[in-house]
């Protein structure tokens, strides 16, 4: 039995698959399905063909974050812009990390300057969520 924001569903999962994805099908736990499916009548079956843990599918797919700062914030001296910079830890061999880009908005001539920082870096969804609310930050995107 699984459930999403809308409501429950039923999915038969195979031995050799429920082997390899057992440890991820606890309680609370964000999996990604592939599944397939089929309908017959008005009931649709579905069959699951690999489950992964969605942080790690969000990790493989290769991304960039922006990060819009704050001009008045950063002319004031009130932005630490260290924290940033110890949130962002350089992506491990192997793995894809992603692209990470700084965007200061020039207000007074309509345009911004960007920053593109070499390397990648390994930053998780929920780091992303804490450094939008450093001093100095006003957005985070992933793009």
């Amino acid at each position: 039995m699984f459930s999403d924001a809308t409501a429950q569903f039923e999915a038969v999962i195979f031995s050799d698959t429920l082997a390899k994805a057992r440890d991820l099908l606890e309680p609370g736990t964000a999996v990604l399905l592939s599944v397939e499916a089929e309908r017959d009548g008005e009931t649709l079956k579905l069959r699951v063909q690999s489950v992964d843990a969605l942080d790690a599918a969000a990790q493989a797919i290769p991304r960039g974050l922006k990060i819009v700062l704050d001009r008045r914030t950063i002319q004031s001296g009130k932005s630490s812009l260290a924290n940033v910079k110890t949130m962002l830890k350089p992506a491990a061999p192997g793995t894809r990390g992603c692209d990470v880009e700084f965007r200061l908005p020039l207000e007074d001539r309509g345009r911004e300057m960007i920053l593109t920082l070499p390397g990648r870096y390994d930053v998780s969804p929920s780091d992303a969520g804490v450094l939008s609310t450093l001093p100095g930050v006003t957005e985070v995107m992933e793009v």
